[in-house]
């Protein structure tokens, strides 16, 4: 799926509710101009190494993840690197490795479920947390009560052995 189609499609859960890509498209646009702007460094920068999908509630739960990586060269600003609508089996873990530049960067994080849609900035956002020499991965928990919680980081709480950058 390609950054056209984002825009235009919608998530729908069980209960029929839709949160339409456009919006958090938008909200993604807003936050880029909004917010703290304290860099870890003069040019903060990371590595995404894989991302983590884990459920450990017993439904099966649907995130919409698009990463993009910021590049002044692109057209956008930004070029998309990870666009995918995953649906996570109730009690599972799946690691996908990155088909995308390991090489540091900075990225969006921007993602959607039925109930929420929401950004991270990478590193920005969660500098307190990564190893910005190393390899960090983003880590999409379901949980109950909290729902979808998103993090970086490169010290992930799963026994599985991560991808290396």
């Amino acid at each position: 799926m390609n950054f056209e189609t984002f825009r235009d499609i919608s998530i729908e859960d069980g209960e029929n509710r839709f949160m339409y890509r456009r919006r958090l498209l938008a909200a993604g646009g807003t936050a880029m101009v909004a917010g703290c702007t304290n860099p870890l460094s003069e040019d903060p920068k990371v590595a995404i190494g894989s991302i983590i999908y884990r459920n450990d509630t017993d439904d099966e739960r649907t995130v919409q993840l698009l990463l993009r990586r910021l590049d002044e060269n692109e057209d956008r600003g930004f070029d998309v690197v990870y666009d995918e609508r995953v649906m996570v089996p109730g009690t599972s873990v799946d690691i996908v490795e990155a088909d995308w530049t390991t090489e540091p960067h900075e990225y969006e994080l921007l993602y959607a479920t039925a109930d929420e849609l929401n950004m991270l900035r990478v590193p920005k956002d969660v500098s307190a947390y990564i190893d910005e020499d190393g390899c960090n991965h983003i880590m999409a928990q379901f949980s109950e009560p909290d729902g979808l919680t998103m993090w970086v980081s490169n010290d992930l709480p799963i026994d599985d052995e991560l991808p290396s950058c």
